[in-house]
């Protein structure tokens, strides 16, 4: 290995590094951040066990990942073998999995209030939802099972993960169905607030504040953040040839920035969101609460989700 490969290989390891341990701090930042909120909107707030346990697995889980994704760092990569083989384990397969799984669940069961509960709806998010999660909890089996741990000849103290090849293409095939599921899912809710603006620009109550409260209520920056996350993981499977290396090395600190965005933060910000939508539109006195799996979400009054038809109706802004 020449000079110049030695010195790119440590070079991006020392980014990878230091991005993941400033995304998992900046993710442990925003839990302590909005530990008021959690306590008066979840748990002294009226919900069912199932939306409280959501939300405990979203927002617990994404601290353990990020703990686990800095535990390295934090112990100068000097983990004993069957240390680092649990570590890589739980930021690899176990914790990514529970994210997605909850995540998606949230994000799903969102869509299907947004178009008004239609069993047609539900049947076919349902199936999407079966489809992909079941791919997600087959390829993370599969990586765990097979995982093998080699100490590398050069370096007594350092290990190496491998996957047989076919464990490989199953989390790609996994990582494809996630992706293409949260680009459906971002499509979706796109089409529902362009109803919701096309009857706004249609009636007499439309302003700024509309708009504004038209994108916020339905979340539309929350699935595009979401739906960039699986794409950019989606990109990052493919090599990158011909880019210099600071270009590569912005390129690794904005993977990692939104993976650990995505997985970590972007579920209990969307369900806070969604609880201070709610508290609000209550104390406007405003009907505002369509259940799903115990998830209260905030709707329109007058409006029949994606049919156009809309009687006069107030949007509060968020």
């Amino acid at each position: 290995m020449s000079d110049n490969s030695v010195t790119i290989a440590v070079e991006t390891a020392q980014t990878f590094d230091f991005a993941l341990l400033a995304t998992s701090v900046l993710s442990v930042y925003r839990f302590l951040l909005n530990l008021d909120q959690e306590i008066d909107l979840v748990w002294k707030g009226k919900n069912s066990k199932s939306s409280m346990t959501l939300y405990g697995i979203l927002t617990y889980g994404g601290i353990l990942q990020a703990i686990f994704v800095s535990l390295p760092m934090l112990g100068n990569n000097k983990l004993s073998q069957n240390v680092s083989l649990a570590n890589v384990s739980m930021s690899m397969a176990i914790l990514p999995a529970v994210l997605t799984f909850g995540l998606s669940a949230m994000m799903t069961s969102r869509v299907y209030a947004m178009y008004g509960r239609s069993r047609r709806v539900l049947v076919f998010l349902g199936t999407c939802f079966a489809t992909t999660q079941t791919l997600n909890i087959v390829a993370t089996v599969v990586l765990l099972v097979t995982m093998g741990v080699t100490v590398a000849e050069e370096s007594p103290g350092v290990c190496y993960f491998t996957f047989p090849l076919y464990a490989d293409w199953l989390v790609i095939a996994s990582a494809i169905a996630i992706c293409a599921n949260e680009v459906m899912l971002l499509f979706m809710v796109v089409y529902s607030m362009i109803v919701s603006l096309r009857d706004g620009l249609s009636g007499p109550l439309w302003s700024l504040n509309t708009l504004l409260s038209i994108v916020a209520r339905d979340h539309v920056f929350y699935f595009l953040i979401a739906s960039l996350n699986w794409i950019v993981q989606m990109i990052s499977y493919f090599p990158m040839r011909s880019v210099s290396l600071a270009t590569f090395l912005l390129w690794v600190v904005f993977t990692n920035a939104i993976s650990i965005f995505g997985n970590c933060m972007l579920g209990p910000i969307m369900f806070l969101s969604i609880r201070r939508f709610d508290a609000k539109q209550a104390e406007h006195g405003e009907p505002w609460t369509v259940e799903m799996d115990g998830i209260q979400f905030a709707v329109v009054e007058g409006r029949s989700q994606c049919t156009g038809e809309r009687s006069a109706s107030t949007f509060t802004a968020v």
